[in-house]
């Protein structure tokens, strides 16, 4: 199984705060996003299951050809 490294921008709408990822998991796709995943972030998930997934906007940034890449480009943005 292929892995499609990428990041990712969350948008909380009630506020506009946005939070940036990488994802670069075995097998990981970017359709997996709001779907089967959910981000790593406890902040986040609390969010969720407070004021559910539609509070949110999802956008895939980039696509990777490998893990480096991504974790390098998430830091780069960070930064």
């Amino acid at each position: 199984m292929n892995s499609i490294p990428y990041t990712y921008k969350l948008i909380f709408k009630p506020t506009g705060q946005y939070y940036y990822g990488v994802r670069y998991a075995k097998g990981c796709d970017p359709t997996d996003l709001w779907d089967k995943y959910f981000t790593s972030s406890k902040h986040i998930h609390k969010l969720i299951k407070k004021y559910g997934l539609n509070s949110f906007i999802i956008k895939i940034t980039k696509t990777f050809s490998n893990k480096i890449e991504a974790v390098n480009h998430e830091y780069s943005v960070l930064n």
